[in-house]
């Protein structure tokens, strides 16, 4: 990912919103009306260079210019409050209504089932309800998928499947999927055992000088 200390988000996502009004004709269709009129600013559109690797950066920016994708940009602020202490590169739980911008996500108009983070430091959109633990978490299938909704369940953003298992096992009230394949592919991620590291007692210090 991207040296995330080196990226100016918000003059980014400016630029990002400047843009949103040409494409709002398009765009409005795919966003439910609660994320469109969310209290902060959420969405914007940039022709993005994608690394192939889950990051992207803007087309005028691209160290390569290999063309620019037209995408929609979707803004991650990090929870005011509980995230003040951590820092990169520790990933942050992110919501829509929050001081701090750590990523802006950008889905392809064409392929809307792709993503791409800027930072990498949002690990989801929307975030986990910790105080209703026994509430279900309603889990979207991709960003894109997330934008239909109220803004009450998330779209998980990491790739790595351990990453994913563990956002799942903080749902502790239970995942709502968006179908049954998607169901049964979010059961298996999660019910995968994690590996143990092997552990043993360390020499004492004066075999250890020997």
């Amino acid at each position: 990912m991207s040296a995330d200390h080196l990226i100016d988000l918000e003059g980014e996502f400016a630029v990002a919103r400047c843009a949103l009004a040409r494409w709002k004709d398009r765009i409005r269709p795919r966003v439910s009306a609660a994320i469109w009129s969310a209290p902060q600013p959420v969405l914007g559109v940039v022709a993005a260079d994608f690394d192939g690797r889950g990051g992207w950066a803007p087309w005028a920016h691209a160290a390569h210019l290999s063309g620019g994708v037209i995408s929609l940009v979707i803004a991650v602020r990090a929870v005011d409050g509980e995230d003040a202490e951590i820092t990169h590169p520790v990933p942050r739980w992110c919501a829509l209504e929050a001081p701090d911008l750590v990523d802006l996500v950008a889905v392809p108009f064409a392929a809307p089932h792709r993503w791409a983070r800027r930072t990498g430091l949002a690990r989801t959109l929307g975030r986990i309800a910790y105080m209703q633990p026994k509430a279900a978490v309603r889990v979207y299938g991709s960003p894109a998928a997330w934008l239909t909704g109220d803004g009450s369940g998330i779209a998980i953003l990491e790739r790595d499947r351990g990453a994913v298992a563990a956002i799942l096992r903080a749902c502790t009230g239970g995942v709502l999927a968006d179908d049954k394949a998607h169901a049964l592919e979010l059961h298996d991620i999660a019910s995968r055992p994690i590996p143990a590291p092997v552990i043993r007692a360390a020499a004492p210090a004066a075999r250890r000088a020997a």
